[in-house]
């Protein structure tokens, strides 16, 4: 677990309350994460399905290209805010 799971003694008497609610945060939320990812790899794939099944016009290739660095651009500067 790292530092979080550390406690010095002798500890206070809220400290280990407080411990267990950080390890619990943090398990829901590696799970919520993992849940998350799969989500991602399934939208993916989906995607990828419906690409090959139904091929765009060459204009709405191109369009969705422009959308697609756009959302890089975006998820980006979103990521580079959360740091």
């Amino acid at each position: 677990m790292g530092g979080v799971d550390y406690i010095t003694k002798p500890f206070q008497d809220e400290e280990a309350p407080v411990r267990v609610q950080t390890h619990l945060k943090n398990h829901l939320l590696t799970q919520k994460n993992r849940e998350l990812e799969q989500e991602i790899a399934m939208r993916k794939m989906l995607g990828k399905r419906l690409m090959k099944n139904f091929p765009l016009s060459p204009n709405a290739r191109q369009n969705a290209g422009a959308l697609r660095d756009l959302s890089d651009v975006a998820g980006l500067s979103h990521a580079a805010t959360m740091r």
